[in-house]
């Protein structure tokens, strides 16, 4: 057997013996940064590889931008988030995400958001004081938070609490606010101005024929 196929045999034989873990093992992913952020406690000067398990700080007027396969994801100021093999975990902070895998998660304490479709889509998602804030720039989202699963449109937003109550716990409903276009607001029934003038007609209508009346008294009461 001559040295190119001994060592074709070597690597087919190695090859074989890796566990599937290392071969299915998650790429890393490169940060390139703005300002004073860390990674793992470490000051990166100005790039770095991150593997999921890292985790991102960015301090004041700084920022950190990371590379994905498909995806694009900024990191804003004073935002500490952790790299996860699928997506992002906001321990507190801001991040804009790019993406057109359908599996691009952002994690907020309890509340997941990812893409609804296979597209290109945008979004930003905040997690500061318990609060998650979610908004879809382009192309709709799905969010969950516990057991249960929306969708969130595309120009639309929505405020969650970062945990879920667990089931059959009585704690209540979560507190969620959906903002977005709002039709206009109609006058309440009783601000017409035709109810208005109809009740002044009735009411003065009413006055003239009671002072008109013969012997009627002014007063309830009569002497």
């Amino acid at each position: 057997m001559n040295s190119l196929a001994l060592r074709g045999a070597i690597c087919y034989l190695m090859i074989s013996l890796l566990p599937s873990t290392v071969l299915g093992a998650e790429p890393g992913a490169m940060v390139y940064v703005s300002g004073s952020t860390a990674v793992n406690g470490t000051i990166v000067p100005r790039s770095s590889v991150v593997f999921p398990g890292d985790l991102i700080q960015t301090h004041s007027s700084s920022q950190a931008n990371i590379n994905l396969a498909g995806a694009s994801v900024t990191i804003f100021e004073d935002s500490s988030v952790k790299v996860q093999s699928r997506g992002l975990s906001i321990e507190d902070g801001s991040v804009s995400v790019g993406t057109s895998k359908p599996d691009m998660t952002v994690s907020a304490g309890a509340v997941n958001v990812t893409p609804a479709l296979g597209v290109w889509t945008e979004f930003e998602v905040r997690h500061l004081n318990g609060a998650v804030q979610i908004l879809a720039r382009k192309g709709d989202l799905s969010v969950s938070e516990g057991n249960e699963t929306v969708a969130l449109p595309q120009g639309q937003s929505t405020t969650l609490d970062d945990s879920a109550a667990p089931e059959g716990s009585g704690g209540g409903k979560k507190r969620t606010r959906k903002e977005g276009p709002t039709p206009a607001a109609q006058a309440p029934v009783l601000d017409s101005p035709i109810v208005v003038g109809a009740g002044a007609a009735a009411i003065g209508g009413g006055l003239i024929y009671v002072l008109t009346r013969p012997g009627a008294p002014v007063s309830p009461s009569v002497p």
